[in-house]
């Protein structure tokens, strides 16, 4: 969660979701899913919790990125001394059902390994809409976890907020 905890995340009687999971829920294209997923976490949460989540914050230039090409995301030691890892990145994004399909290459020396999955894209406002209209009250919403305030140039979103009294 980076080097620093958001203040929030201290308090009892709260229910986090980190690493954008709730962009990788079963049947993620749907919003029904999602909202039984919101259901249950407020059925679970005391009246004075919080539930915090953390969203990935989509960019444009990476949703029209050409699926053809591959972008570098990483590039560390591998720690049990084989070699430099680099890990490419493939994308295609499906406006119609706001899905990313990702495909992740990590090259070890002669040798390439590929993980795949899709990531349910979840715009700022849509995220506060799906918030608000399944029970909870925004408390804060940052740009990291650093908690910066949230502008146009964020990557994340990590919300805080209550279910509504």
């Amino acid at each position: 969660m980076g080097t620093r905890r958001c203040s929030k995340l201290s308090l009892r009687g709260t229910i986090s979701s980190h690493f954008h999971s709730l962009q990788f829920t079963p049947s993620h294209s749907s919003l029904e899913q999602i909202e039984s997923l919101l259901s249950r976490v407020k059925a679970h949460l005391r009246l004075q919790g919080r539930f915090i989540v953390d969203i990935f914050k989509p960019k444009l230039e990476i949703l029209q990125r050409d699926p053809s090409e591959r972008h570098q995301v990483a590039k560390y030691e591998n720690p049990h001394g084989e070699g430099t890892v680099t890990v490419m990145e493939q994308t295609r994004y499906d406006s119609a059902t706001q899905l990313m399909h990702i495909k992740w290459y990590y090259e070890l020396a002669e040798r390439e390994f590929v993980a795949e999955w899709e990531n349910r894209i979840l715009f700022p406002k849509e995220v506060d809409a799906l918030l608000k209209y399944n029970g909870f009250e925004i408390e804060e919403k940052y740009g990291d976890f650093k908690e910066s305030p949230f502008t146009h140039t964020s990557e994340k979103q990590p919300i805080v907020c209550r279910k509504k009294a």
